[in-house]
């Protein structure tokens, strides 16, 4: 068994590991850019395809699996695990159902404002400005929520407080998805069980509250094929790009993510590797439903160490390659930014001076003491 000497890892330095060193050094040189991938094959679909009175569950779950099915599957740089938030290195989504409207007077102002630029090609702008948000603007969260309730008193005062709504109204759910069991078990099994709960419900008395949860499970089983096809998709790409690439190091590295990504999420993770990309594409996967704000990949350590323990008994792993894989899925999170207006960033921006501020007059403070 591998046993780690010194649990701060001192012998281990970007010098030593170079792949990381070079990630880490493209990252801090790439630009943000808008993506609208998402944004534009989620109106496509619910332009297209939504069927009069279906459940709005089940609509979703259709628009969701529409997108992980049918966007690129990108192998952007050396990194050993497959999947992306976006279609861009580092990328900011657009969610138009939630607050992205609030950029549709800076389409021409985003790429060159001073707090924050984010690219925007001026094919992107003018898909938005034409196509995407001409849809939304009475089907966002706050517009469907101001005719259904009459404009009530509560979304007007939301309306009032621009701290507030730069952020809740994006629906953020502040949640630590359940991976452990999607990491062990898989998708597909999942998607079993929400059949079986789904078939039971069928043979009851029919009511609304029934077909709340037949929807539901219905939803369940679709968004969760979604992941599993846009893995599907990543397997292939990578598998395509092996018989291409010349470069017998990067040549395994893409064949493993190919059969890895052919495993898992779909099926369970078999060792410490597949543990950690299983995590993230379920994490895309999370970012493909709800906007990306504040949503945790939990407890990494204690969700993937038993894939470790039981690679390390098996000297399967070394530790050194272990960290690889870790900074790899670290730099995978940080592959997304949010996307918001300029004057949010003002606000923010603001917000996190003063927060900075606050912090170091408390050090000081304790330091006095």
């Amino acid at each position: 068994m591998n046993t780690i000497q010194d649990i701060r890892l001192q012998e281990f330095t970007l010098e030593n590991l170079p792949l990381i060193k070079k990630l880490r050094d493209l990252h801090f040189k790439t630009k943000t850019a808008v993506c609208i991938e998402r944004a534009k094959l989620m109106t496509e679909f619910l332009k297209n395809n939504k069927t009069p009175n279906e459940n709005p569950q089940v609509v979703r779950a259709k628009a969701i699996n529409h997108y992980l099915t049918n966007r690129k599957a990108l192998l952007f740089d050396d990194n050993l695990l497959g999947g992306t938030t976006t279609s861009k290195p580092i990328g900011a989504p657009l969610y138009p159902e939630f607050m992205g409207l609030s950029i549709w007077p800076e389409l021409d102002t985003i790429s060159s404002r001073n707090i924050n630029p984010q690219e925007l090609t001026k094919e992107d702008a003018e898909t938005c400005n034409f196509e995407i948000f001409p849809f939304w603007m009475d089907n966002t969260v706050l517009e469907v929520t101001r005719k259904r309730f009459n404009n009530p008193l509560s979304l007007q005062l939301l309306e009032k407080i621009v701290y507030y709504i730069s952020g809740k109204a994006g629906c953020i759910s502040h949640c630590v998805p359940g991976y452990s069991r999607a990491l062990a078990e898989g998708l597909e099994v999942l998607i079993a069980e929400a059949s079986d709960k789904e078939k039971e419900l069928l043979t009851r008395e029919k009511g609304k509250e029934i077909d709340q949860q037949i929807a539901f499970y219905q939803a369940v089983q679709i968004a969760l094929q979604g992941i599993i096809n846009y893995a599907g998709n990543v397997a292939e790409e990578a598998q395509k790009l092996a018989l291409k690439e010349t470069d017998f190091f990067r040549k395994q590295d893409l064949e493993q993510i190919a059969a890895i990504c052919a495993q898992v999420p779909a099926k369970p993770a078999r060792n410490f590797r597949e543990a950690a990309n299983a995590l993230w594409l379920c994490q895309v996967g999370i970012h493909a439903e709800n906007i990306n704000m504040a949503m945790s990949p939990g407890r990494l350590d204690q969700v993937l160490y038993p894939y470790f323990k039981s690679d390390s008994e098996n000297q399967k792993i070394t530790i050194e390659e272990a960290l690889n894989i870790c900074c790899c899925l670290w730099l995978k999170i940080a592959d997304n930014t949010n996307l918001v207006p300029e004057a949010a960033e003002k606000l923010w921006g603001e917000r996190v001076r003063l927060l900075r501020l606050h912090l170091v007059v408390l050090i000081k403070m304790a330091r006095m003491r």
